[in-house]
């Protein structure tokens, strides 16, 4: 999954995703994002806007978001905590 998206980002950007890809849940919002990256809550929106725009986060509902590769291999126990946010 890491080596499939880095070509696409820029250096910065390759830096976030791999930080974001190790700390973050499987289901997050924004304030995760800007949590883990130490950013302000607009940027985190954008970060997360452009990585759905991209491919590599799905946006479930607003300000819940999960990568879209864990999506494909999601644990029952995963698939029951998604239909409870929902």
């Amino acid at each position: 999954m890491l080596i499939f998206y880095t070509w696409v980002l820029d250096f910065k950007q390759r830096m976030h995703f791999l930080k974001l890809a190790e700390e973050l849940p499987v289901f997050f919002s924004t304030a995760d994002i800007q949590g883990i990256l130490k950013i302000q809550a607009d940027s985190a929106r954008v970060l997360a806007a452009r990585y759905t725009k991209n491919g590599i986060f799905i946006r479930i509902k607003r300000d819940l978001y999960l990568f879209e590769k864990k999506f494909q291999h999601l644990t029952k126990e995963e698939s029951y905590e998604l239909s409870q946010r929902l």
